[in-house]
């Protein structure tokens, strides 16, 4: 029995937690995804898994109702997050004035999971992006535990992972005790390739990785640099997607995300969640112009009126600085807003490579050979900095499409 379309499952994993019998499990398929899998000598066919699955159900969205650039009021906050730190700073709100919080952190064996805190110190783990499908395993029960006694819950996760949370609070009318975030996604890669990949760099490096970074803030986090550490924090390991790191290169141009990533139900203007946070792609496409930039920004959408003011607190505490712009200004450039990421054309190719050799990083060689190449004479070559460079002196004589263009033929 299917629970779903194969397509359209995020791995979320509301099916295993309300199944009564406790007969469905994740497993990993040949090609490295992990998929609920029901014991048929144990279902009782009662259908609970396929009712309350939010890949078979049409879940409630919001139209954004005002747009505003934002960073964290801290320097240093901001500077040590993926954007504009917003994210940590509703974790900040809402402990100290007594709510409980759910993010996602990397474990020490580099699996990202969520978990449920009310203590400050807690949250720090929660800061940065994590660039892999997470696990909501013990979530839900620890949400309905929490709900029982009346205690209120900040949640903070992927759009799918907001809709499978949205679902479990109407399923437990629960809908006033949550407040949920979602965070637009570039889409998941499966646990299994991360695993993989990173255990072919210790063997190269000869060194254990004990601590990883998908945007290392020592570096500026828009320049997306894959770090991994030792035990005493020095790292080891420096790359982003210029410099070939194969997990950032697949990840980033679309090859190996999660087949729903490409048939993402919430990659639309419409929004599940009461706020939504992005980086901030587009700004100062609309008027008024802006006398700041992007880097370290973030796109903070309101999409309820209890988001409105969950937000408005925190402007009003000076947990964060705000500038309203227009609604339609992340349109521009925002593209999971409009549609679903679209896979890369050498996807099916690097999928029967990854079934033959069940090899991360050899299938990802072997398909991208010479796209690694050219990246490699790039960096020799320092084409991406020359590039960089000359974009910031033309982007003063010539209109920001115009550079578009050719940053398109360049790279």
């Amino acid at each position: 029995m299917d629970i779903c379309k194969k397509e359209l499952c995020t791995g979320c994993g509301l099916c295993e937690y309300v199944c009564p019998q406790q007969c469905i499990s994740k497993v990993i398929g040949k090609e490295g995804v992990a998929y609920p899998y029901i014991d048929e000598n144990i279902c009782i066919s009662c259908g609970k898994c396929q009712k309350l699955c939010p890949a078979n159900n049409k879940i409630e969205t919001h139209e954004i109702k005002e747009v505003y650039a934002g960073w964290h009021t801290e320097e240093e906050q901001r500077r040590k997050s993926a954007s504009g730190g917003i994210a940590f700073a509703l974790y900040q709100y809402a402990i100290e004035h007594g709510l409980y919080v759910c993010g996602c952190y990397m474990n020490a064996e580099h699996k990202a999971k969520f978990s449920i805190t009310n203590v400050r110190k807690e949250i720090d783990k929660f800061a940065n992006s994590k660039y892999v499908w997470s696990d909501l395993t013990g979530v839900y029960r620890r949400i309905k535990e929490l709900v029982s006694k009346e205690e209120k819950i900040l949640f903070i996760g992927t759009p799918c992972q907001v809709a499978a949370v949205k679902q479990l609070a109407e399923n437990i009318r629960a809908e006033d005790s949550i407040v949920l975030v979602e965070v637009l996604c570039h889409g998941m890669a499966p646990e299994e390739y991360l695993l993989q990949h990173i255990k072919k760099v210790e063997q190269n490096k000869k060194k254990k990785a004990f601590y990883i970074k998908f945007r290392d803030e020592k570096f500026g986090t828009s320049k997306y640099y894959f770090t991994m550490s030792d035990k005493q924090g020095n790292i080891f390991y420096k790359k982003n997607v210029q410099d070939n790191d194969v997990y950032q290169f697949g990840f980033h141009k679309n090859v190996s995300l999660r087949e729903n990533c490409y048939n993402c139900r919430y990659a639309k203007q419409e929004r599940v969640a009461d706020i939504a946070l992005s980086d901030y792609y587009g700004l100062g496409t609309c008027q008024p112009k802006v006398s700041y930039g992007s880097e370290n920004v973030s796109c903070i959408m309101i999409n309820t009126q209890k988001g409105k003011e969950f937000f408005e607190d925190l402007v009003m505490n000076k947990y964060i600085y705000a500038d309203k712009r227009p609604v339609e200004e992340p349109f521009n450039a925002q593209g999971t807003l409009k549609r679903p990421i679209k896979k890369n054309a050498k996807r099916e190719e690097f999928l029967r490579k990854y079934r033959e050799c069940q090899n991360f990083d050899q299938a990802m060689e072997e398909v991208f050979h010479k796209d690694l190449v050219k990246n490699h004479v790039r960096v020799c070559l320092h084409t991406h900095e020359l590039f960089e460079f000359s974009r910031r002196v033309l982007k003063k004589i010539f209109p920001e499409k115009i550079i578009n263009k050719v940053k398109k033929y360049t790279r």
